[in-house]
């Protein structure tokens, strides 16, 4: 369940709450390590690279190799899964997670 989408200065944030016990489990055990977006683009300007100026997301989904390798899971924490940010690795995200009060 999609708790929160934002758009920061890399790219979309997500953070979810996994409510299936497998995938948590996948996510937790590093299987399932990527981020994949599905959307229909509504605006965008130039070619190669094209910059998308706006789009509707119609879902993200946990993969085990994502298109765009930065898309990447690199917390867990109890059921929340938190989207990459660069220069930090799974394992040192994971750590920071486990060091940080749980919600609620």
């Amino acid at each position: 369940m999609i708790e929160a989408l934002a758009e920061d200065r890399r790219g979309l944030r997500v953070v979810a709450r996994l409510t299936h016990p497998t995938a948590a489990g996948l996510v937790v055990r590093g299987a399932l390590t990527g981020l994949s977006f599905g959307y229909r683009v509504r605006a965008a300007r130039g070619a190669r690279p094209r910059e998308l100026l706006g789009l509707d997301l119609a879902e993200v989904s946990l993969v085990a190799v994502p298109m765009q390798p930065l898309a990447r899971v690199i917390a867990v924490s109890s059921s929340v899964v938190l989207p990459a940010k660069a220069g930090i690795s799974t394992a040192e995200a994971s750590e920071r997670a486990r060091s940080q009060p749980s919600p609620g």
